[in-house]
Parts: structure tokens; C-alpha cells; sequence
């Protein structure tokens, strides 16, 4: 078949349906939330296999399928993503959800949510995003140092709540103590805040502080962080007319699926 050898008929233009980009970022003035994003680039500490694996698949070179990082670099500490360009945003945060996935090591549920974003701030794979104003229990256990602090494996932070007993600050929801010789809890091991430890910058600082090599188990308050794993709306950019003597190309918000930041070890 012929393709049209002129621009559509004026009549196809007159009445069109534009978006307006000041109705989206009214929307992300007023509802976003607070995130601190932080942009990931890859470690140059990266070492491509050498190993030719016979692949056939089409602009694929397999020798440098599985890159490896070193994990004495300073700076990505094997991680292989360098965290750059810190800032906090305005985004729109939807659809939490979570799926059942059998992974490597049993079941657990994948916990993820939807951000959209301004245009100005484009992701990637592997971006960080830290919810500010939001906050969720996060447990672990961690082995007393040398040191008078311990340094958890993100920052703890308080939740004011309004009790019958009036505005309460909380951080640390429960710690309990292990016994160093043979590994076991500790009947009557609970460590209170305010008696044994303090939390000062985000992390643990003792008052009476346990045997070094002591195994603690803390149950605290974060800030959820979620990193970007997929990005199906990264493009959206749209044509507009409205006010505007000639057509003009729009870029529009974007939109990433991104997981919690803890469970990215399970799979």
C-alpha cells in the first residue's frame, strides 16, 4: 500500500486532546512525597570474565556476561555501583504491592512500589530512593564491636505518636541480648533504651555496654529505601499544541517500578 504523500488534512488537527504538563507538577507539588534519591553509576573496579561461554544470541558478546568486582575497592566495596549526586525530590509514590516468589532459598515476598517523576529527574537501574517522611520496622542482629557504637545497617530514626500517655518518641522498639559463651538468648536479656544504650546520629551508643562479640538483636524505626529494578516508563514524551503557535515536543513525567532496598540479597 502507498503511503500519503501529504500531511494529514487540517481537519484530523482542530480538535485534539493535549496533556498539560502544569497539571502534573500542580500534582507532585501537593502530593509528592519526600525522597532522597541517589543516582548509581558502575564501579570501574569491574573485571569481565575472559571465559568464552559459546553463546549465540544476537549482539551479545558472553565474554563479558559475568563481570566481577573487587571486594576490597574502597569505594563500591564489591558492590560494583558507585552512589552519586545526592538531592531530594518531590515524587508520587502508588501501587505497593508484593508478589510470593520461590527464591534460591525458600519463599518470601517481594515488596515493591510504583514512583512517577518529574521529567527533569531521569532514573536508572539500580538508583536509590529513601522515603523521608515515612517509616517501617526493620529488624537485625549485629555482634558487639570494640567500639561504644554500632552502626546498624541503615540509619534508625524516630516516629512521634500520640498515645494516652501524650506525644511519644520512639526509635528502638526492642533489643535483646545473647549469651557470648554459648550463643543463646538471654532469659531477662532485654536491653532498654535510656538504661543500657542511647541512639545518637542514627546509630547505637552504649551506656552499659555488653561483652565485646556479643550477638544483639535490635527491632527499629527507617526511612523505607527502594531501588530501582525496572523502568517500562522511562520514555513519555508527548507532542502539544495548546498555547503554543507551533506543535512542540513535551517531556512528561516518568514512571519506575522500584524494590525494597533489603531484599535485593533473596533472589
Amino acid at each position: 500500500m502507498d503511503l500519503p504523500s501529504e500531511l494529514p488534512d487540517k481537519a484530523f488537527t482542530l480538535t485534539r486532546a493535549d496533556f498539560r504538563d502544569p497539571e502534573f507538577r500542580r500534582l507532585f507539588a501537593q502530593k509528592g512525597l519526600l525522597l532522597k534519591w541517589k543516582q548509581a553509576a558502575e564501579c570501574p573496579c569491574q573485571v569481565s570474565s575472559a571465559v568464552d561461554h559459546g553463546l549465540d544470541l544476537q549482539n551479545i558478546d558472553d565474554i563479558n556476561v559475568n563481570p566481577t568486582f573487587n571486594a576490597s575497592c574502597p569505594v563500591c566495596k564489591g558492590k560494583g555501583l558507585i552512589y552519586h549526586s545526592e538531592q531530594t525530590i518531590q515524587a508520587i509514590v502508588t501501587k505497593a504491592e508484593d508478589d510470593f516468589l520461590n527464591a534460591k532459598y525458600g519463599g518470601y515476598k517481594d515488596a515493591t512500589v510504583n514512583i512517577s517523576l518529574l521529567p527533569e529527574h531521569l532514573p536508572c537501574f539500580g538508583d536509590q530512593f529513601e522515603l523521608q517522611e515515612s517509616v517501617m520496622v526493620y529488624r537485625e542482629t549485629l555482634a558487639v564491636t570494640a567500639g561504644n557504637t554500632i552502626t546498624t545497617r541503615f540509619p534508625i530514626v524516630s516516629r512521634d505518636m500520640n498515645l494516652a500517655t501524650g506525644i511519644t518518641t520512639i526509635n528502638v522498639l526492642y533489643a535483646h541480648k545473647a549469651n557470648p559463651a554459648n550463643g543463646q538468648a538471654v532469659v531477662g536479656g532485654e536491653l532498654i533504651r535510656g538504661v543500657d544504650f542511647e541512639v545518637v546520629g542514627g546509630a547505637i551508643s552504649w551506656l552499659v555496654k555488653p561483652a565485646v562479640g556479643t550477638r544483639v538483636s535490635f527491632s527499629y524505626y527507617i526511612h523505607p529505601t527502594y531501588t530501582c529494578v525496572s523502568y517500562p516508563n522511562s520514555v513519555r514524551d508527548t507532542h502539544v499544541l495548546r498555547k503554543s503557535a507551533t506543535d512542540k515536543l513535551v517531556p512528561m513525567p516518568i514512571q519506575i517500578q522500584a524494590k525494597l532496598a533489603f531484599l535485593e540479597l533473596q533472589e
